[in-house]
């Protein structure tokens, strides 16, 4: 499948699709369906994010492969463990918290990756500096890739999806 900006992915759910292995107390095929049931038709990739459209995720997880999504965590700060498996799209891998904020400041950052820390500067009694953490950035994204995904992710709160109770008028 080639990376198209209109249209993307036609869906209907529920999306089965063979895992090629067993996957599923079905066997090999992983049975997707959306929030709130439902297919939707032919949308794109931004669309699918802010309706968390998880049948057109899927889909992108087979046309991708998990392999490549699980690369891509891992340049985007990612330390634990990444099954290479179909529903690795859906986030069912399991990460710490400050392993998702150091992901997410990459996208913020626009593809520069900054190494998480926890102590930020150590001062003496009199208020002295005496250790600074010093971060340098790495560039692990495409920079205008990254922009889009910026402006995807501005918008679901804003968009009629599913997060518009997060919607507090600021991105």
């Amino acid at each position: 499948m080639g990376y198209h900006t209109r249209e993307l992915v036609g869906l209907h759910e529920p999306q089965r699709i063979d895992c090629g292995y067993p996957c599923s107390p079905q066997g090999n095929i992983w049975t997707v369906r959306n929030a709130g049931g439902g297919g939707r038709g032919v949308m794109t990739l931004e669309q699918a994010t802010y309706t968390s459209t998880n049948a057109v995720y899927a889909q992108v997880s087979v046309a991708v492969g998990p392999e490549r999504i699980a690369d891509t965590a891992y340049k985007m700060g990612i330390e634990s463990l990444l099954q290479p498996v179909l529903s690795i799209a859906l986030g069912t891998q399991t990460v710490t918290p400050l392993e998702m904020a150091g992901a997410y400041s990459t996208i913020a950052n626009f593809g520069e990756r900054y190494d998480s820390y926890l102590i930020e500067r150590i001062e003496d009694a009199d208020g002295k500096v005496i250790c600074r953490h010093q971060s340098r950035p790495v560039r692990v994204l495409d920079e205008a890739l990254t922009a889009a995904v910026v402006r995807t992710l501005e918008k679901v709160p804003r968009a009629g999806g599913t997060a518009r109770l997060a919607n507090i008028g600021r991105p």
